[in-house]
């Protein structure tokens, strides 16, 4: 079942680069013409004279430059089983199968990112058990450093000594839909 999974997913991709290469090479060949149209010149004439030669090549530009900005770190969504989001200083965070993944000590529930820091809560592991109370965390993406707290009164006294702002946490389905599933749509396979 996940090697079904994985072929579609390429076949998705490949299908997804082709049609934003030809969507981009459609507007930059209309803005070839309408620039050439105001302002001739011998070069847009000699590469407009067969527009569909042109059309191939700039959608194979888009193609490949889109193929592979999507592996860089802002690019790369995960491609395959678990779903990437990448945050600054080049870390990222994981997102499994079994739901929330990632920073080596702990599982991530919910967290809000301002600026150089993460803060959220803990998810619960699956052999935890009943009595377990997930702690809330400060991740300083600088220096990888991780501050965990077991109340969310101590938690936020610790933001407002960072500044950072008292905002809701969002869950790692959230940050993943507002992140990918925006303008990046656009411009990732």
């Amino acid at each position: 079942m996940e090697l079904f999974g994985f072929l579609f997913n390429i076949l998705f991709s490949l299908i997804k680069l082709a049609i934003l290469g030809s969507v981009y090479a459609s507007l930059f060949l209309i803005v070839f013409i309408i620039y050439n149209s105001i302002n001739p010149s011998v070069f847009f004439n000699h590469f407009l004279k067969n527009k569909i030669k042109a059309w191939f090549k700039i959608g194979a530009l888009f193609s490949v430059v889109i193929f592979f900005y999507s592996f860089s770190h802002y690019g790369d969504n995960g491609f395959g089983i678990a779903q990437r989001l990448p945050l600054d200083y080049r870390k990222e965070i994981f997102i499994g199968n079994d739901g929330a993944f990632n920073y080596e000590p702990f599982f991530i529930d919910s967290f809000v990112q301002k600026e150089e820091f993460v803060y959220g809560k803990e998810g619960v592991y699956p052999d935890s058990g009943e009595n377990y109370k997930p702690d809330y965390f400060i991740w300083n993406l600088e220096t990888n450093e991780v501050n965990t707290f077991t109340e969310q009164e101590y938690l936020e006294l610790f933001a407002k000594g960072k500044a950072l702002s008292k905002n809701k946490f969002k869950s790692l389905d959230d940050h993943y839909s507002s992140y990918w599933f925006s303008w990046m749509f656009f411009i990732t396979i």
